[in-house]
């Protein structure tokens, strides 16, 4: 029996203009009365969802930054957090700061990112996450300054890092990709690195414990690269139409896309 059903948001709960549908919204409120927890499962930040969290907010719980940070939205509690501390971060940047780069650092309910104004971000961002982006970031003129002046002890949930060009992406992974950090690029354009073992999955596995329910009783959602750790984490993954190839081959149905109500229909089939 589910008890416990997570999604991830864009390409997968969020339509093609990054909203609700109506008949998703219905959907996942009828089984919460039923008496299913819910939880968002997405590599965006607290700071990134307002929007989502006004659209469904009977969704009680929030797995963010690719699983490193869980909290409860009705109370804003902290249920768990993973940091990439100081030295990590700096080690990261050390790597990047010559480059031609977005960097961002996902820091205190803030995300900082090192561009002195909204027309620089404007090259590296997909034109239909950039006015979220411009919500939600905190332009930073010296990012090499605001890291050295962390406490050791201080740290990011997520570095997120954007570029102009395949090429300039792939030099830049050839170049981290052994570090001891959860390392996926999603896109053509950016990379999103994570302390070590820090994933959707553990994410999940985390809350569930949290919450009394076994891997057996999760249930998943999910379209890009940063789901398929979900595999880990749940007993049941279902895959929206519009996901990408690896994660449909693990998936154990394949629903219909997210501009079709794909969560809303996978959840009928297993619940209704």
């Amino acid at each position: 029996m589910i008890k416990l059903v997570v999604s991830d948001l864009d390409g997968t709960l969020l339509d093609s203009k990054s909203e609700v549908s109506e008949v998703t919204v219905n959907t996942i409120k009828k089984y919460i009365d039923k008496g299913i927890e819910f939880a968002f499962c997405t590599g965006r930040a607290f700071a990134e969802m307002d929007h989502i969290l006004e659209s469904i907010p009977f969704i009680r719980y929030a797995i963010t930054a690719n699983g490193a940070y869980c909290f409860d939205t009705f109370t804003k509690e902290e249920i768990y957090k993973t940091l990439m501390y100081k030295k990590d971060i700096k080690k990261v940047y050390d790597v990047l700061k010559d480059e031609d780069v977005l960097f961002e650092a996902y820091m205190d309910d803030k995300i900082y990112c090192n561009k002195k104004s909204d027309d620089e971000i404007i090259e590296y961002i997909p034109i239909e996450f950039l006015n979220m982006v411009k919500k939600s970031r905190v332009l930073v003129e010296d990012m090499e300054k605001l890291i050295d002046e962390l406490d050791e002890k201080d740290g990011a949930i997520k570095i997120h890092i954007f570029f102009s060009t395949v090429t300039d992406r792939d030099k830049v992974y050839q170049r981290i990709k052994d570090m001891p950090y959860d390392i996926i690029s999603q896109s053509f354009n950016e990379i999103e690195v994570n302390a070590k073992d820090v994933n959707k999955g553990n994410g999940v596995l985390a809350l569930a414990q949290k919450l009394g329910v076994s891997k057996e009783e999760c249930m998943g959602f999910g379209d890009n690269f940063n789901d398929i750790s979900m595999r880990n984490g749940v007993g049941t993954l279902v895959a929206v139409e519009n996901a990408v190839g690896p994660l449909k081959e693990i998936a154990d149905y394949i629903t219909k896309s997210n501009t079709e109500n794909g969560v809303a229909f996978g959840l009928d089939k297993f619940l209704g």
